[in-house]
């Protein structure tokens, strides 16, 4: 019979006031940068990094327009026969959206 001890992982203070100091009102990206790499360290695969990036007219926190920016960046530099070892989404240029905006 096979036993496993379970491990609870330590939690993790809140980010977001470390990040945020001060006010900490809605925020919004104003840029979204996509990319996708092969691996760097394997020798039988050819190497394939790419990245785009997607400028919103004003900054967004709306999670439709943050996908639909993640997708076009994806198929932008998505090419078929590569084996991805790493792939991401950076939202950039973040700033406070106010009720205004």
């Amino acid at each position: 019979m096979l036993t496993a001890s379970i491990r609870r992982r330590p939690q993790l203070p809140a980010l977001s006031k470390a990040f945020w100091p001060g006010d900490h009102s809605a925020r919004g990206a104003r840029v979204s940068a996509g990319f996708m790499r092969t691996s760097e360290f394997s020798a039988r695969d050819r190497p394939y990094s790419a990245a785009a990036t997607v400028q919103f007219p004003k900054s967004t926190n709306d999670t439709l327009d943050l996908v639909k920016a993640a997708q076009r960046a994806a198929h932008a530099i998505y090419r078929d026969g590569f084996r991805y070892s790493k792939a991401g989404i950076v939202m950039d240029d973040l700033i406070a959206t106010s009720p205004n905006a």
